[in-house]
């Protein structure tokens, strides 16, 4: 399936142009990961351009949704061991007289 260029696509220097150059992903697979990697890096407009294009490219609810828990979990993973550092650094302190 080729994908059709839109305005974002026509921005010089736009990284959503590179996607040509893959050869072994497909559309679809190449959104899914767009839809996780938007929700993991917390952008908007990304995640608006890349839920719309993995639409058009065929994905159906469950795999978008298995997409934003999997950028969910990414963007999670990073906050929930810095938590846990801080509160072993915090009880350190606590044992310390």
């Amino acid at each position: 399936m080729e994908r059709i260029p839109d305005e974002q696509d026509k921005k010089e220097g736009s990284s959503i142009a590179m996607i040509d150059k893959f050869e072994h992903l497909d559309p679809k697979t190449m959104e899914i990961a767009g839809v996780s990697a938007s929700v993991a890096a917390g952008c908007l407009p990304c995640l608006k351009y890349h839920f719309k294009k993995a639409l058009e490219a065929g994905c159906n609810h469950n795999e978008l949704a298995e997409a934003i828990t999997l950028g969910k979990m990414i963007k999670l993973s990073p906050q929930k061991e810095i938590f846990e550092l801080a509160e072993k650094l915090l009880e350190k302190v606590s044992k310390k007289p």
